[in-house]
């Protein structure tokens, strides 16, 4: 009997040990992959920044040269071969914006005049003395899109004197879609290093109890005076979990366990520097 037992205590030992093993190993393939994705963004968003720099330098020639401003082949060449870019514009320093994809108003933007005193305050010598791109990284409502977006924009001088500004949306759907996925084996998404949502799949969206920030009009948040940060700042979180949660990513914690929705869960994390961003991952134990 007694042989029994200690047969039986170490087989389920094994299997412990095995068990143990193989979580290791998921864990370790899962930090190795979040790392590559993480500097794979770094990469990319470097390349956007880049490409808004490029148009910044084309209208500049364009200006300095006294030609009619023509950006539609560049606009539309840009658009081609970046399916992330969601709208490309100009806009000079009396308001006039052209922008790609064409949209109903092209001579004027008032609607959205905050907007253009935004990029400008942005861009401006005291802010941006580099004069280079620099990325609006947090989401927020413009009204020619149906979803929130983020922008790479740069100013346009011309004999030291600023005369537009030139750039593009991307918006939180087409990061979602390019970077993050519904995998059933974890849960991701992309935090600001405050700890607000920047994109989220819908996994994720629904384990940490947030609207769908994919299926979201900023609109309907206008019309009913509820903004993007009290939706998605998960320091605020009505869950104390999730805010406690959050507050260890923010502060640097790369891997840790957390208890979400009475489960248990890995919490694996890796910064996207260029953009102040962290990417996280949630495994289920």
């Amino acid at each position: 009997m007694q042989n029994t037992v200690k047969l039986f205590s170490v087989f389920f030992l094994i299997l412990f040990i095995v068990s143990c093993t193989n979580e290791q190993k998921k864990i370790q393939n899962l930090q190795v992959t979040i790392i590559k994705n993480a500097n794979q963004i770094n990469k990319d968003f470097l390349q956007y920044s880049i490409i808004t720099d490029n148009i910044a330098k084309y209208a500049k020639s364009l200006l300095e040269n006294h030609k009619s401003l023509n950006l539609d082949t560049l606009f539309i060449e840009l658009k081609a071969k970046n399916p992330i870019i969601n709208q490309l514009y100009y806009i000079d320093n009396k308001s006039f914006k052209y922008s790609y994809p064409l949209f109903d108003s092209l001579t004027s933007y008032e609607q959205n005049t905050n907007h253009i005193d935004l990029y400008y305050f942005l861009t401006n010598d005291s802010n941006n003395p580099s004069k280079k791109s620099i990325w609006i990284n947090k989401p927020y409502a413009n009204t020619q899109n149906t979803n929130f977006v983020i922008s790479s924009i740069a100013p346009i001088y011309v004999n030291n004197q600023i005369m537009g500004i030139t750039g593009f949306d991307i918006t939180v759907n087409n990061i979602y879609k390019q970077y993050l996925n519904n995998n059933l084996k974890y849960h991701s998404l992309i935090l600001s290093s405050k700890g607000i949502v920047i994109s989220s799949d819908k996994n994720s969206s629904k384990l940490l109890n947030i609207p769908d920030i994919n299926n979201i009009n900023p609109s309907q948040l206008e019309q009913t005076t509820i903004n993007y940060q009290n939706n998605f700042d998960l320091m605020q979180h009505n869950q104390s979990e999730v805010a406690t949660l959050t507050s260890k990513i923010i502060k640097g914690e790369k891997y840790f366990i957390a208890s979400i929705n009475k489960e248990t869960y890995y919490i694996l994390c890796e910064n996207i520097n260029l953009m102040d961003w962290i990417l996280v991952y949630l495994v289920k134990k």
